[in-house]
C-alpha cells in the first residue's frame, strides 16, 4: 500500500510540473485586475487591468459585482452591475467596448499589446444605489457553450447565459 502510495504521489507530483511548465494549468492567472478607485456621484470606478500573455481573440471580457452600502454596512446581496459605458487608456492599441443591455463589457487589445500589456480603465455603471462595494473580474476566454456527446450543453463562463436557437 505504501508503495502505490509514493508512486501515486511522485506521478501527479511529475504531472503537475510538466503541466506548469507547458503553460497547462497555470497556478498564476493570466489576467489580474489591480488599483481599484469609485466616483460615487458618477457612478465610476477605475482599475487597471494586467495580461502576461495572449488573451483568447485578443479579447478580455470584464464583469462587475456590486453591494449596495447603507450607512456603515452593506444591504441586500451582490448583484452584477449593467456597464453601461467603459474607456481604456495605455500606451498600447487597447480599446474597451460594451454590449448593449449585457452586464459585462470588452477589453480589445490587438496587434504587440495582444501578447502582454495593461490597459487603466474607466467604466460607468447604472445602479439605483449611491455607496456601493464592488468586484470587477477578467477573464481571457468569453463566456462560451460546448456541446455534450450524448446531446445537450455545457455553459462555461459567468452567468446569466443567453441562449439563442
Amino acid at each position: 500500500m505504501q508503495k502505490h502510495l509514493s508512486f501515486f504521489v511522485q506521478t501527479q507530483t511529475i504531472a503537475f510540473l510538466l503541466f506548469s511548465l507547458l503553460g497547462i494549468g497555470r497556478l498564476s492567472a493570466q489576467v489580474t485586475v489591480s488599483s481599484m478607485k469609485t466616483d460615487y456621484p458618477a457612478k465610476q470606478i477605475s482599475f487597471t487591468v494586467t495580461w502576461d500573455t495572449p488573451a483568447y481573440n485578443n479579447q478580455i471580457w470584464l464583469i462587475v459585482d456590486y453591494i449596495k452600502v447603507e450607512g456603515t454596512s452593506t444591504a441586500g446581496t451582490w448583484s452584477r452591475a449593467l456597464v453601461t459605458g467603459a474607456t481604456a487608456t495605455t500606451t498600447g492599441n487597447v480599446t474597451a467596448s460594451t454590449v448593449s443591455g449585457n452586464r459585462g463589457f470588452w477589453l480589445n487589445a490587438s496587434g504587440s499589446s495582444g501578447s502582454s500589456g495593461s490597459a487603466n480603465v474607466t467604466a460607468t455603471l447604472s445602479l439605483a444605489a449611491d455607496k456601493f462595494n464592488w468586484c470587477a473580474y477578467a477573464f481571457d476566454l468569453p463566456p462560451n457553450a460546448t456541446p455534450k456527446t450524448g446531446g445537450g450543453y455545457d455553459l462555461h463562463g459567468t452567468p446569466p447565459f443567453t441562449i439563442n436557437g
